[in-house]
């Protein structure tokens, strides 16, 4: 589900939404966790909002987000 992401990788402006403040993506490694090389397939998105109601329309409107939550 979340192997998703690695496409997305080049184009984060495809993340970003009304009322958000900012939004940060941040990857793991290959192998161990802890390599030079990294692993496309995991992601973590950090982000704030001015409301709760940004957030969730963000989640219930994005394409890329309804995809990987499903």
């Amino acid at each position: 589900m979340f192997k998703l992401m690695g496409g997305y990788t080049f184009n984060k402006n495809i993340l970003k939404s009304n009322g958000q403040g900012f939004f940060k993506l941040l990857g793991t490694g290959s192998k161990n966790g802890f390599s030079v090389f990294p692993d496309f397939s995991n992601y973590v998105m950090i982000s704030s909002w001015k409301d709760d109601s940004d957030r969730k329309a963000f989640l219930e409107k994005n394409k890329i987000m309804t995809t990987i939550l499903r």
